[in-house]
């Protein structure tokens, strides 16, 4: 359940969460570029997502958000972008990835 339009080459881990059970779910999404990513919008950076979150979860009674990073992103920008999450006020983060093929 990936960002529609945006190319992201997910994790792939044995028995991945299945987000399509998720009702709503808010997914933020970090290409493999590095752009950020959030209801079809782009966000210049991870200080600028968390007022964009801040006013998103104010319509949201679940304060989960889904993160779902390219594996080739470096590993200290998925970071700052899951600061910037939890920075909003985010209750529960998830990270997206997928089932490797079999």
């Amino acid at each position: 359940m990936m960002e529609k339009g945006v190319d992201v080459t997910l994790p792939e881990v044995d028995n991945a969460p299945n987000l399509a059970a998720a009702k709503d779910p808010l997914i933020v999404t970090l290409t493999k570029q590095g752009a950020i990513m959030i209801g079809g919008n782009r966000i210049d950076n991870p200080t600028k997502l968390t007022p964009v979150l801040e006013q998103i979860l104010t319509e949201h009674d679940d304060k989960t958000v889904y993160l779902e990073a390219d594996k080739a992103v470096a590993y200290g920008q998925v970071v700052k972008v899951m600061a910037a999450i939890k920075k909003a006020g985010v209750v529960k983060l998830g990270m997206v990835a997928q089932d490797p093929p079999h």
